[in-house]
């Protein structure tokens, strides 16, 4: 599954267009009716956010209590996508208290994308987000758990940050709105991608950095250390980056006023980093046999996915065994190729535009980037235009995009948008067709935009690609499913999946979890009789079922006849199970 980088706007955003219109228009026409209630709610959040334990209470508790509010309408999540089921493997690794898994020998039919099968069986990522997953595994038995205590960490936590930035009552409006908006319908809240914890570590760097370039104190160094070791730990190249930019902007003023940085902070906050840093090394030991090795760069040795950036030469994959594993090598390359022309670039980057506004921006806060020039010498607003316009400049250049890509910088995005809300908001004063009333309607709109999807579900069921209140992300689909319901038959069971060589990559099938001879269900690829019989063999006492993921819709037709005649499974007929 993937998210296409194409220029179309989603149906949802023409709504949020029509509202924001409308509002505006009352606005100007009619001050006084949207004006006693937007002051009231203003007045609140501006005492509200001047205490100090209740906004952190409200934005811990928020998020997880508003999704799991919805779950009639909106059900978990299940994870489908290559990465969400390679940190499955993982998180049901760490749940176990092992660092990784026995290998499997090459040609394995069980071999599984973005997991790595030699020396060791282990998820190609980093461990931070598989750790809060496994958290969530061991506190209460879910893994979508940990997805809502990492946002439910988050929320505070960008209060906070914001906080060093800027004033109590414009940080609680920052962290509120996206509490609201990024914490319950998202895909970093209705996913398992690597979102949150990314940004749970930006923000611990992004709040101490101004009170170490201020008066530093040893728990402002702790902090960004801790910070670093998370950050790096979800997505390495962009967090080290970030490190090391934010700590040159630390130590700038003591360098030009030839003043000493405290040295026990730089023991304290080096001493964290050494021992993640260790804690680290192991782990790439463990799982690759190299601790200078992560298994992403195994997996590009192996696979040649991921692929690299555009000015880079291509990475050439030297097992491709499989059509689903050489479908997503090729695919990841046709995007590198069509990058390094100048009209596939601007293709790509006109995509990626669209899917960053529509992510972190959307209709409701477009209104606020024309007030951005006019703040941009406000506190902290240059760093935070250079942070964001650099890492994203950076992904322009790299053949895929998500949201969370830039989920780092989150921090410096939130105070971008705060100091333009906050410029806005002084424009033409008190008069009644003013910069504070249009920004005192901008969350109404948001709101619309959560809301109509959500009452798309309540009168049409479940999004798919094909309804106007669709997403981005489709859960489940056919693949997951089908083994949805593998899962709740009686006994344990032996899918054989026959993929042609067309196969769409982005359809996961062969998903097993950590330890497949105990699992329920095992997945495996049909590749003739012999490798079937062994699978048998390897796996015995379960009922065998031959699967053709390619018809539409796939197919599963139980393998007796194959059991009883020694026949094989792709010939064995049977009746369709859909």
């Amino acid at each position: 599954m993937r998210m296409e980088i194409g220029t179309q706007l989603h149906p949802v955003r023409f709504i949020e267009l029509a509202a924001l219109l409308i509002l505006l228009a009352t606005v100007f026409l009619r001050p006084s009716f949207l004006l006693g209630i937007t002051r009231r709610v203003s007045a609140w959040l501006d005492r509200f956010s001047a205490r100090p334990v209740a906004p952190y209470i409200l934005l811990f508790v928020l998020p997880a209590a508003f999704r799991l509010a919805l779950l009639p309408i909106y059900p978990p999540p299940h994870p489908q996508a290559h990465d969400e089921l390679a940190y499955m493997v993982q998180a049901e690794t760490f749940a176990d208290f092992e660092a990784t898994n026995p290998p499997l020998q090459r040609g394995d039919p069980i071999e599984q994308q973005y997991v790595l099968s030699r020396p060791t069986r282990q998820s190609v990522y980093p461990p931070a987000q598989a750790l809060a997953l496994a958290a969530g595994i061991l506190l209460l038995h879910s893994v979508w758990a940990g997805v809502l205590l990492e946002m439910s960490i988050l929320c505070p936590l960008l209060f906070w940050s914001m906080r060093q930035w800027t004033p109590p009552r414009w940080a609680f409006r920052a962290a509120l709105y996206f509490a609201l908006f990024l914490g319950v319908t998202s895909y970093w809240t209705n996913g398992f991608f690597a979102g949150p914890v990314n940004a749970i570590g930006g923000l611990l760097m992004w709040g101490a950095m101004p009170r170490l370039r201020r008066d530093p104190k040893l728990i402002d160094g702790l902090l960004f250390a801790l910070g670093c070791l998370i950050a790096i730990d979800s997505r390495p190249v962009e967090s080290i980056l970030f490190a090391l930019l934010a700590t040159a902007w630390i130590l700038r003023p003591f360098v030009q006023a030839r003043r000493g940085f405290p040295l026990q902070v730089i023991a304290a906050a080096a001493a964290v980093v050494v021992l993640g840093t260790l804690l680290n090394l192991y782990y790439d030991w463990k799982v690759t046999g190299n601790p200078l090795e992560p298994g992403y760069i195994a997996q590009q040795k192996a696979y040649g996915v991921p692929q690299n950036f555009y000015f880079q030469h291509p990475v050439r994959c030297a097992t491709c065994d499989f059509p689903d594993i050489r479908n997503e090598y090729l695919r990841q390359l046709g995007l590198w190729r069509r990058g390094r022309s100048v009209s596939g670039f601007l293709m790509a980057a006109v995509g990626k535009v669209r899917r960053a506004w529509a992510f972190y921006i959307g209709v409701a806060l477009t209104p606020l980037l024309f007030a951005l020039p006019g703040v941009l010498r406000s506190r902290g607003t240059g760093v935070a235009l250079f942070f964001a316009a650099l890492f994203f400049g950076i992904h322009l250049l790299y053949h895929s995009y998500y949201p969370h890509y830039e989920a780092t910088v989150l921090g410096a995005i939130a105070l971008l948008l705060i100091q333009a809300w906050r410029g806005l908001s002084i424009w033409r004063g008190d008069q009644p067709f003013s910069g504070a009333m249009i920004c005192r309607v901008l969350p109404a709109v948001a709101v619309i935009g959560m809301v109509v999807p959500l009452f798309g579900r309540v009168i049409g069921g479940p999004p798919d690609r094909y309804k106007w209140y669709g997403d981005e992300f489709y859960y489940p689909h056919e693949a997951r499913r089908m083994l949805d319901r593998f899962d709740e038959m009686p006994g344990r069971v032996l899918l054989l999946v026959h993929l042609s060589q067309d196969h769409d990559p982005d359809e996961d099938w062969i998903v097993n979890d950590r330890d497949p001879a105990a699992s329920k269900v095992v997945v495996a690829r049909d590749l003739g009789e012999e490798s079937d019989r062994a699978l048998l063999r390897r796996f015995p006492g379960r009922q065998c079922w031959q699967v053709d993921a390619d018809s539409e819709p796939p197919r599963a037709a139980p393998c007796d006849s194959f059991m009883a005649s020694g026949s094989s499974p792709a010939s064995a007929g049977g009746e369709a199970a859909q």
